[in-house]
């Protein structure tokens, strides 16, 4: 009971220390007004004497400047009334302040101009008048007619000319409360290149807004201008002294998942893979990769034994999760296929301009088409090595390995090999570039990618460089994750075809021993693997662990 007492009883206090505060301020405005008066009243009467008129002149200015402080007190507090109660509010309270705000603005406009809400300023010329702003009273129809006198000032907190930021608050301030919403528009320029621009307005009986604008390492010249009125403006500089390190984390990639792969007429297998991508800007400025003609780029894949897997993309959030397969096994039994694949990619036309990339927010999307060329290797994709495999001999085996007749048995042996298999490719890439607002500095997200290009692959072929493959490979990133780990989460495709006419032939049947025979035997027959010569793909979705380590 106590307690809610001294509760109750603290409230009443702050109310009624708050009423206090807001009669003295309104006490305040009301004796500076009467003051101003009386003294424009004695600056206007011939018969004062010239020392007296000196005098009354400048307590006329103090009180004047004293009023316009007392009005932004009382402006700042309605504003934080209108914001404490949100969408409590109701339309009578929310009339009676728009009523506040709008004498506030006169009575600070009569103190700057030394009259009673009147201008000092000569009579308007055809070209003043289009460029007034125009009211409308709703009920009697009046129109009314008035010049924008506002002037816009900008300052960065805490006021400071360098950062070793990539972004910074901006404020933009009118010397006056604003009577209707004025819309602004931020550009950032290093030189004659834009680094991005920022559209944000100062709602109607407000002072100032805040706006955050991108930033690059160098000097970023910020300009700040009316979208409706262009000599309302103002420009700042900011030196930047941020490094590079989030555009070049936007040129490595470690994705780690699952994926579904199978050759034609296979049974698909899901297998565990980890996969790099590298990748280095040539020839392009420093402080703008994105403009870089050539590219260089590097793909190693590390894939481990077929497993079947379960779970959502969800389940893929961590690094835990997603390391456990690989730390709970051997590594001989992860490290079961290996592909490597580099080479250059040169840009053939200029970037698209900015769109919505999915991402929300600053984050947009620029796509650039370029010439693409890969060389690389692979090992085989299959089961690990094994020992023979025996079958019975019958007529679908005969058929397709006629050396088995009048055997009773088949041995299936893998070859032993002494080189890996090549592979090199030429075609088109298409790649999307996230970048920040409208800008071309690169968001910390790899892009997207689709590849369509035409060679040769051994490991396709039957473990020879002949015919043609085409071979189309796709990753881009989830565009409905967003927020600190937009970009982690990536789904991809490829396929390799051949360039020929599909073949069918017999199935073979394989029927396993009783028990096995032995090995080698005069009615055993031993047959070596056929390489695989069939078309391939691969689907999947997986972490880039570049984004998911570094944020948490």
């Amino acid at each position: 009971m106590k307690l809610r007492l001294a509760i109750v009883v603290t409230l009443l206090l702050l109310l009624s220390s708050g009423t206090r505060a807001q009669e003295s301020i309104d006490k305040t405005i009301e004796r500076l007004k009467t003051e101003i008066t009386r003294r424009e009243a004695i600056a206007q009467e011939p018969t004062t004497p010239e020392e007296q008129k000196a005098s009354n002149r400048l307590n006329l200015e103090k009180a004047r400047a004293a009023l316009v402080d007392a009005v932004q007190a009382k402006i700042a507090a309605l504003q934080k009334y209108l914001k404490t109660l949100g969408d409590s509010i109701t339309p009578e309270e929310r009339d009676a302040v728009s009523k506040g705000l709008d004498q506030l603005s006169t009575d600070a406009n009569a103190a700057r101009n030394g009259t009673d809400g009147a201008s000092n300023d000569p009579p308007q010329s055809p070209t003043d008048k289009k460029n007034a702003n125009k009211t409308v009273d709703k009920t009697t129809g009046t129109e009314t007619i008035t010049t924008t006198t506002s002037k816009l000032k900008l300052a960065r907190p805490p006021f400071e000319s360098s950062t070793a930021l990539s972004e910074a608050e901006v404020i933009a301030r009118l010397d006056q409360p604003a009577k209707d919403e004025v819309k602004l528009k931020a550009t950032v320029k290093i030189d004659k290149d834009e680094v991005g621009t920022e559209s944000f307005s100062i709602p109607k009986g407000q002072l100032q807004q805040t706006v955050v604008v991108p930033l690059r390492h160098g000097t970023n010249n910020i300009t700040v201008e009316g979208v409706d009125d262009p000599s309302l403006n103002d420009k700042i500089s900011i030196e930047s002294t941020a490094n590079d390190d989030d555009r070049k984390t936007a040129f490595t990639r470690a994705i780690f998942g699952v994926d579904q792969s199978a050759a034609a007429s296979a049974k698909p297998e899901q297998k565990l893979f980890l996969e790099f991508n590298l990748t280095a800007p040539l020839f392009g400025k420093k402080d703008s990769p994105i403009k870089a003609p050539v590219w260089l780029w590097l793909n190693p894949r590390i894939t481990s034994l077929p497993k079947q897997l379960t779970g959502s993309v969800a389940e893929f959030s961590t690094a835990a999760n997603f390391s456990a397969p690989f730390t709970s096994g051997k590594v001989n039994d992860i490290v079961q296929g290996f592909e490597f694949l580099g080479g250059l990619e040169v840009k053939t036309s200029p970037l698209t301009e900015p769109i919505a990339s999915g991402f929300g927010g600053p984050t947009k999307v620029r796509f650039g088409l370029s010439l693409v060329f890969a060389a690389g290797m692979s090992t085989p994709f299959g089961e690990q090595q094994i020992g023979p495999q025996f079958f019975k001999v019958n007529d679908s085996i005969v058929a397709a390995f006629p050396g088995a007749k009048d055997k009773d048995f088949i041995a299936f042996v893998s070859a032993d090999r002494n080189r890996f298999f090549r592979q090199y490719y030429g075609g088109l890439r298409l790649k999307s570039y996230y970048v920040k607002n409208n800008s071309e500095e690169l968001e910390n997200i790899f892009p997207g990618i689709i590849d369509v290009t035409f060679g040769q692959n051994e490991n396709v072929t039957g473990g020879t460089l002949h015919g043609g493959i085409a071979r189309i490979d796709g990753i881009y990133p989830l565009p409905f994750i967003r927020g600190k780990y937009q970009g982690s989460i990536y789904v991809f495709g490829s396929v390799l075809m051949k360039l020929s006419k599909p073949k069918l032939t017999d199935p073979i049947i394989l029927q396993p021993p009783d028990k096995a025979p032995d090995f080698p035997a005069k009615n055993v027959f031993s047959q070596q693997v056929p390489p695989r010569d069939a078309d391939h793909y691969r689907i999947g979705v997986g972490v880039d662990l570049m984004r998911l380590l570094k944020n948490q």
